[in-house]
């Protein structure tokens, strides 16, 4: 199921992501890009690498700006992938200061509508837990149809209680007596 949810206070997120602001997350996230979350980056540009630059220029259009002081193939990228990272820096940014209507009425849980459960609980396929139901597996011999066979396994040695077990169909043997 992936991993699981890991809280950074600022503290942490600083030391983490070697940063002096926890605005530089985008910056580096704009350079490195970020694959689960489809931000390409700049090519040639890792986890150590935008953490070395940002410490270095701060942002990514500061290290556009001063992409002269690069060398090799790390320039090249810079200035070829310029507008790839400042897309990618604004796919990382969340912007928190979107309006949004907040109506706290519309929050408050009511009781729920009986009669509309019970019509849709009474619809095929849907059970009481509001999953749908399971196909119950029935032997396939003549005269048990839509029986489960089962029996009752021998108590466990040192005693506790015997369970309920399945039967298994048997095995015919390849090797027959002539």
């Amino acid at each position: 199921m992936g991993n699981a949810a890991e809280i950074l206070d600022v503290d942490h997120v600083l030391a983490r992501f070697e940063i002096e602001r926890v605005e530089q997350v985008i910056d580096i996230l704009g350079l490195q890009g970020d694959a689960s979350d489809n931000i390409p980056g700049i090519p040639g540009i890792g986890e150590k690498t935008a953490k070395a630059l940002i410490k270095q220029y701060g942002t990514v259009e500061n290290l556009i700006a001063n992409s002269d002081q690069l060398k090799g193939k790390q320039q090249e990228n810079v200035r070829n992938f310029a507008e790839q990272g400042l897309m990618s820096k604004e796919l990382a940014t969340i912007h928190v200061n979107v309006p949004l209507p907040f109506e706290p009425e519309a929050l408050v849980l009511d009781a729920p509508d009986e009669a509309k459960l019970r019509e849709l609980f009474d619809e095929p396929g849907v059970s009481a837990a509001g999953g749908p139901r399971a196909e119950r597996r029935t032997s396939a011999h003549p005269g048990q149809r839509g029986q489960a066979r089962h029996h009752r396994r021998p108590a466990p040695a040192g005693g506790g209680r015997p369970g309920l077990a399945l039967r298994q169909p048997r095995r015919r043997s390849r090797c027959h007596r002539g």
